[in-house]
Order: structure tokens, then sequence, then C-alpha cells
């Protein structure tokens, strides 16, 4: 009897040591499988905070340029003898960025004609724009906006006003709108890749810039 109670204690030991075994194996592979958990939510909040700054500082930039002293004149903008097909890859990409900051502001001209012609060409798109600006108009001169019963103030009249111009747009110009759009992108990319002034002009508006600082600290 004393064997057979000594034999079975040790049957019930190794049990229960097996039993802790699996439990801290379970344990440390949930700890493993949390802490992957942590650091890939930790990599996604990193990446969305670097694309937060990112449209941050786009914002700032576009708010702090000098829209009327960066227009470019007509002839280093759109002057034949300032064409040339880029001959690498590299210089493709450094005209793109180059001329995408230097020419922005002509860009930005450019695309409210080719808009404005589109619009003006079409009597009825001319019609929703003239009642879109009244409405806008009155809307940002009233406290409030009435729909019926509805009163709408602050951000929820905003709201509905954006979303009211983007319906009307969209049901009224929408394959205009991504014509157009189309129209200007081809544009603005082929002059920004064939011209091949707008990097040499950048560098030197840099450079004077700096001479003229470095002049006014002295």
């Amino acid at each position: 009897m004393t064997a057979a109670a000594s034999e079975l204690e040790q049957q019930q030991q190794q049990k229960q040591q097996q039993q802790q075994t699996e439990t801290g194996g379970a344990t440390g592979s949930h700890g493993a499988t949390d802490e992957g958990f942590m650091t890939n939510h930790r990599d996604d909040d990193a990446e969305d905070t670097n694309v937060g700054a990112q449209v941050q500082q786009m914002v700032d930039q576009l708010s702090q340029r000098k829209w009327k002293e960066t227009l470019r004149p007509i002839t280093a903008f759109a002057m034949p003898n300032q064409f040339s097909r880029p001959r690498t890859a590299k210089e493709t990409t450094s005209r793109l960025e180059m001329n995408l900051s230097y020419f922005l502001t002509n860009y930005l001209v450019l695309s409210l004609i080719i808009f404005s012609i589109a619009i003006i060409s079409r009597p009825g798109l001319l019609i929703v724009a003239v009642c879109l600006t009244m409405l806008w108009t009155y809307a940002l001169n009233s406290p409030e906006l009435r729909i019926g019963q509805i009163v709408l103030r602050g951000k929820n009249k905003m709201f509905v006003l954006v979303m009211l111009t983007a319906a009307l747009v969209f049901v009224t110009a929408g394959s205009t709108i991504f014509m157009v759009v189309g129209l200007c992108s081809t544009v603005v990319m082929l002059h920004a890749i064939f011209h091949r002034s707008g990097p040499a002009l950048a560098s030197a508006a840099v450079h004077n810039e700096g001479v003229e600082m470095t002049s006014d600290s002295v």
C-alpha cells in the first residue's frame, strides 16, 4: 500500500509539473503575441504621425507662399527655346521636383483658366456656378441657414454646404471636371518634365535669396 501510494503521489507531481510547463509556454506565447501586436500598433501610430506631419508641412508651405511674387513671367514660363527632352531618369526627376515648386503659381493660374473656359463654354455649368456662388455668399454672411424648419449653424452649416456643393457639382459637371482635371494634370506634368530652365532659375532664386539675407545681416 505504501509503494502504491508513493507511486500515485509521483504521478500526481509529474502531472502538476506538466501542467505548469504547458501554462508557462502558453503564457510565453501569449506574451510574445501581445508584444508583437503592441510593436505593430506602435509602428502604425508612427506611420500615421509621419503622414500627418507631412500633410501639415505641405499646408504650412502653401499658406506661407507668396503667390503674387512667385507668379513667373511668360518669358520664363513658356518660351519655346526653354524646352528640351530630358536625357536621363535622374534629370526627369530633378525637373519635376524643381519645376513643380518654382512654377506652382503659374500652374495654378493655368488650371483656373482652363476651368473657367470649361465653365463658360457650358451654359448649364455657368448657371450652377453662379447659383453656388450666391448660396455660399449668403451662407457665409448669415449666422444661420434655414431649410424649412431646420436651422443650421457653425460646423453643421458648413458640412451641409460642402455636401450640397459636391452633390451638385458631381451631378451637373462630373464628367467635365474629370476631363478638366486630367487635362490640367497632363499639361502640368509635360511642362514640368520638358522645361529645362526651371531648375536653373529655381537655384538662382535660392542663391539670390541667400545673398540678400547675407547682405541684410551685414
